[in-house]
């Protein structure tokens, strides 16, 4: 951790491939390292309807309420954030740097395979609206291609076959030696 600035690790990737799931358990290690921190999610800071039709993930919302909510976690002294977020252009990491102001942001994507992502979003909606998975699993197939040619990442972590603290230990080994 440093001293001056506050660190921001952005966790990105497609939906269903682990991105909350991580950032709790980093939570978890830099609590019991004693680390003061905050997770934020940006999909809770996004959540609103209507959804403008030029802006429909809200994202414009997001960047706002990220710099309001900076503030008071700021307040209390944290320095280090995760934010578990879809960051599909670097215009996403510009917002998230002017809503914290002195940030130095660095992007972790995480990947794994399309069958490995349409697995866990078969999990996670389990008896629920065939609709609202379907969905998922499409934008799952666009965000995956999207991603891997935006490149708007620091460093890429595969979750294939890795247990959820191997990965957040992976990504926390690069995000702090930075």
């Amino acid at each position: 951790m440093t001293d001056s600035g506050v660190l921001v690790l952005v966790i990105t990737g497609s939906v269903g491939v682990g991105k909350s799931s991580t950032a709790d358990v980093i939570s978890e290690i830099l609590r019991k390292r004693d680390v003061p921190h905050a997770v934020i999610d940006m999909d809770y800071l996004r959540y609103a309807f209507p959804r403008p039709a030029d802006d429909p993930f809200h994202r414009t919302l997001g960047a706002k309420n990220l710099a309001s909510v900076w503030k008071n976690y700021q307040s209390i002294g944290v320095r280090n954030i995760i934010i578990p977020n879809i960051v599909e252009d670097k215009a996403d990491v510009d917002a998230i740097a002017k809503a914290i102001p002195g940030a130095k942001v660095f992007v972790v994507r995480l990947k794994a395979s399309l069958d490995t992502i349409h697995n866990r979003l078969h999990e996670r909606h389990h008896n629920r609206d065939s609709d609202n998975l379907n969905w998922h699993l499409d934008r799952a197939d666009e965000l995956t291609k999207q991603l891997e040619s935006s490149k708007v990442e620091d460093f890429v972590v595969d979750t294939d076959d890795k247990p959820l603290r191997e990965i957040a230990k992976e990504i926390l080994v690069k995000w702090l030696s930075n």
